[in-house]
């Protein structure tokens, strides 16, 4: 995907990548060599964020299980 996004940034569109980068990720020494900013996401808070909301909705009852 380097090579298109890399014609599509020379012609001016805005590239942007979400929850992935292109290339090896190393936009300083890596293959990519213009600026692609990217939106990323927190999978560890989601996955809190997402066991709360599951206590919540049966009142923070049942039985416990082991954590990893």
């Amino acid at each position: 995907m380097i090579q298109p996004l890399q014609k599509a940034h020379d012609a001016g569109l805005p590239v942007i990548t979400v929850d992935t980068y292109i290339g090896d990720g190393d936009y300083v020494n890596g293959p990519v060599k213009f600026r692609c900013p990217f939106i990323a996401s927190d999978n560890e808070l989601g996955g809190k964020i997402a066991c709360q909301a599951l206590a919540d909705a049966v009142g923070d009852k049942g039985s416990s299980i082991s954590r990893m």
